[in-house]
């Protein structure tokens, strides 16, 4: 018991030169990165994102630190790029370098890196010049579709008519109409505003983006092994997207079964034909005969986070044209009438 106090001081010195190292260490990787807070040992920045809206969190950091900043999620080091310009620079000026994706625990369990958004190399550029061709082919960048926007336009315009100028929250209508110009292209079909399977579906992607802006996720991401035994919403995010893929899997079912070759009717027809012929070939590639690739985000049909900014526009185009109104009232008034004429 004696010998215990002799032994203290030097483990406190060995430990603190320990931290002191790797402090170091990691300030020296540090420099050829963009800026970021200060990250903590085991935990990294995970608590100055912690709160209701991750991103939340990281508009306060680029407030901070600019565009582009460095974070670490635990021991994971993250480069965020916030704005147009950062990101186009990355991704679109410089796409081969940016080109590949990081293969996150969330994304493995539910789509095990299938799929176009989730690929990477040969895969990923074969499925997207796949998608690009197709999606051309049914009108995508031409007048056709232009029609197709145009003929859900209509029903969105209808809908609006339904509410007699009672105040309501346009999101999910316009969630909707976007969703349906997709789906017309993808499953070859627009679906009713009030059909409930199409509801239900929006409603779980949806669900999906609102527990992807949380820090659970990012738990989820850095322990999945720990993650995968404890309760919280990212059970429910896995719960959503089975059902998704299940109602995936019925649109398929049904597309085999009214397969026509010599006319291909939408894009997932157009996916299954390339699958037949891929089958036919003595080197079959497994990107083209695995049914996960066929749609490019799973049936995310347009109810991702653009909504918030779809809403913004129609908002202030509504208020725009009350301004406009008011302003036509105005002028034809009597007493403006006077003020024109006294100007003249």
């Amino acid at each position: 018991m004696d010998l215990w106090p002799g032994f203290t001081f030097p483990l406190i010195l060995l430990t603190a030169c320990l931290l002191l190292l790797l402090w170091r260490g990691h300030q020296a990787g540090r420099k050829s990165l963009p800026p970021g807070p200060c990250p903590l040992p085991l935990l990294g920045n995970l608590p100055q994102l912690w709160g209701p809206s991750l991103l939340g969190s990281l508009r306060g950091l680029r407030d901070k630190y600019g565009p582009v900043f460095t974070i670490y999620l635990g021991s994971q080091r993250a480069v965020v790029l916030w704005g147009y310009e950062a990101v186009k620079e990355a991704l679109v000026d410089q796409a081969e370098e940016f080109g590949g994706r990081e293969g996150l625990a969330l994304v493995e369990r539910t789509s095990k890196g299938n799929g176009l958004f989730f690929s990477n190399g040969e895969t990923w550029r074969q499925l997207r010049r796949f998608a690009l061709s197709t999606l051309r082919n049914f009108g995508m960048g031409k007048r056709s579709i232009e029609e197709r926007i145009q003929e859900e336009v209509q029903y969105l315009l209808e809908e609006c008519r339904k509410t007699e100028g009672t105040p309501l929250d346009p999101t999910f209508m316009l969630r909707r109409s976007v969703s349906n110009v997709i789906c017309s292209v993808v499953f070859g079909a627009r679906f009713s505003y009030e059909d409930e399977e199409f509801q239900t579906l929006l409603g779980l992607i949806q669900a999906n983006f609102r527990r992807v802006d949380t820090v659970w996720v990012q738990l989820y991401n850095l322990f999945p092994a720990v993650m995968n035994h404890l309760p919280g919403p990212h059970n429910r995010l896995f719960e959503n997207f089975e059902e998704q893929k299940r109602y995936v899997a019925g649109v398929v079912r049904k597309h085999k079964e009214t397969l026509d070759p010599a006319s291909p009717r939408d894009y997932t027809d157009a996916f299954l034909l390339r699958m037949q012929q891929e089958k036919k070939k003595s080197k079959i590639s497994n990107i083209f005969t695995r049914q996960e690739n066929c749609f490019p985000a799973r049936s995310r049909t347009g109810s991702g986070d653009t909504n918030p900014k779809r809403v913004w526009v129609a908002t202030n185009i509504r208020t725009a044209e009350f301004i406009q109104r008011y302003q036509n009232i105005h002028l034809d008034s009597p007493s403006s009438q006077s003020l024109k004429s006294g100007a003249r």
